[in-house]
């Protein structure tokens, strides 16, 4: 089954993953914008539960290459304000407090 899910990815890779719900969405929204600083970047993206089960456990081993596979997703969607920085991420050099 397809769902739309949501998280966040940043210099440091996949930091979350869940099925979008409109309150969780508007945290991790708001969360992003105010880390910005690591081009924390808010995402949607159509995945099927096994895909995204698989992308949450690729996340939590090695968040950078879950990023790498993310980033190749048909679906994904982020806003046209941090569109810049999904060409930039993940790459851990571009977090100014690592």
């Amino acid at each position: 089954m397809t769902n739309t899910y949501i998280g966040i990815i940043d210099a440091h890779g996949v930091e979350s993953l869940t099925k979008k719900e409109s309150r969780t969405s508007v945290l991790l929204h708001l969360r992003a914008q105010h880390n910005r600083q690591r081009h924390a970047t808010y995402f949607e993206v159509e995945l099927e539960d096994v895909a995204a089960d698989l992308l949450l456990k690729q996340a939590k081993d090695d968040p950078i290459k879950a990023g790498k596979l993310l980033k190749v997703a048909p679906s994904l969607r982020v806003p046209e304000e941090m569109c810049k920085s999904m060409k930039l991420i993940p790459n851990p050099k571009l977090d100014p407090y690592a």
